[in-house]
């Protein structure tokens, strides 16, 4: 006999009834938050934005040289940054970005700015994600409070954070790193939920990216990689073959990765051996 709490519509079973409970719930949080909560995380978030584009005067001594080697564009910039031990690709966007905002410090800094504001809401969905990938069997409604909780405390963390509030307000790459950082956290954790090609290609894309602006990426990727496959072990271990193939996808795409940077590597060896 079929009783009510069998009865699904057509489609994919229970989607239509958790993803009406997800809405309901989130309805009943947003009306329990008091206004006060409300009004004091966007004026924080308000301050954060504000904080990264105020004008503090001239620009200092590698601010200066970020500036200069920019100017330079192009293939000449690469090749002050084999002496001066950069990646060159802050320095084509800085140089881009100078020649439809000028050359003033405020201008060369807005571009860092945009990338700390950039950031803010994928601070947010990254705290969010990272509950709702660590609630097991935890009921849908105490799972989108904390993932609701902890995505606000992302958002006002990051845009408070004086870290990232100083290196959003600079003319160096450092906002830029923190910008893919977040973008290949939240691609990594989508690919490990559901592997797909667009996924693991936005890795290897991001992670060029990162170690074509920084050298620090390096570890960053390596570690991550390392992990992956760490994760792809204990995954074959247990039988689940779909974590182990997404995790071993993520590696493969950090490899990637690594092969569209091997241009550059000459150029990073250089100042080692100079």
């Amino acid at each position: 006999m079929t009783t009510t709490d069998d009865a699904r519509p057509t489609g994919r079973p229970g989607d239509d009834d958790s993803t009406t409970a997800r809405a309901d719930h989130a309805g009943a949080v947003g009306a329990e938050t008091p206004w006060w909560v409300r009004a004091g995380v966007a004026a924080a978030v308000a301050l954060g934005v504000v904080a990264r584009f105020v004008p503090r005067g001239e620009l200092w001594l590698d601010e200066a040289l970020s500036a200069n080697i920019a100017e330079l564009g192009g293939r000449a910039a690469a090749e002050a940054l084999r002496r001066d031990g950069h990646p060159p690709l802050y320095y084509w966007i800085l140089d881009a970005w100078s020649s439809v905002g000028g050359d003033s410090a405020w201008a060369l800094r807005s571009l860092s700015g945009l990338f700390g504001v950039a950031a803010l809401p994928l601070a947010w969905l990254a705290g969010r994600r990272l509950v709702e990938r660590q609630a097991g069997a935890a009921r849908a409604s105490e799972v989108a409070q904390r993932a609701r909780t902890t995505a606000t405390a992302a958002l006002v963390v990051t845009a408070l954070l004086p870290f990232a509030g100083r290196y959003s307000s600079e003319t160096r790459m450092y906002s830029l790193v923190m910008l893919l950082v977040l973008v290949g956290y939240l691609l990594v954790d989508a690919h490990l939920r559901r592997a797909r090609w667009s996924t693991g290609v936005g890795i290897a894309l991001t992670g060029a990216a990162l170690l074509w602006s920084h050298y620090w990426s390096l570890w960053l990727l390596g570690a991550t990689g390392l992990g992956a496959l760490g994760l792809a072990w204990w995954s074959n271990r247990r039988g689940d073959t779909a974590r182990r193939d997404a995790a071993l996808g993520v590696a493969a795409a950090l490899v990637v990765a690594g092969i569209a940077f091997a241009p550059w590597q000459p150029a990073m060896l250089y100042p080692g051996a100079n």
